[in-house]
């Protein structure tokens, strides 16, 4: 489904870059969470051929979505519902992408 989402971003946008949460463990290393993720990467390559994939360390990104959402004053126990949450995580990772990006 996701897969398909993407590829009909890119027939109707012309999408150059997908940003990925990359699942390191706390310490930093590889995983059974990345070797997950990478296959499904390897699925978007094969979907989207030239498209860019830029892999971002995803590290204590929940945490700061759920202060962000604290911040914004969303109220328990809605604040720590997984979707919302993984939503503002996947916000948080996209928008350190862009802060790179735009230092660059």
């Amino acid at each position: 489904e996701a897969l398909a989402a993407l590829q009909s971003l890119d027939a109707d946008n012309g999408v150059d870059v997908v940003v990925v949460g990359w699942p390191l463990t706390e310490e930093g290393k590889t995983g059974e969470a990345v070797e997950m993720v990478a296959d499904y990467v390897e699925r978007i390559e094969a979907a989207l051929g030239s498209v860019q994939i830029t892999r971002r360390d995803e590290r204590f990104t929940s945490e700061i979505a759920k202060d962000l959402l604290r911040e914004a004053g969303v109220k328990q126990p809605g604040r720590y519902d997984k979707g919302r949450v993984d939503a503002a995580a996947a916000a948080v990772i996209l928008q350190d992408y862009l802060n790179v990006q735009n230092r660059s």
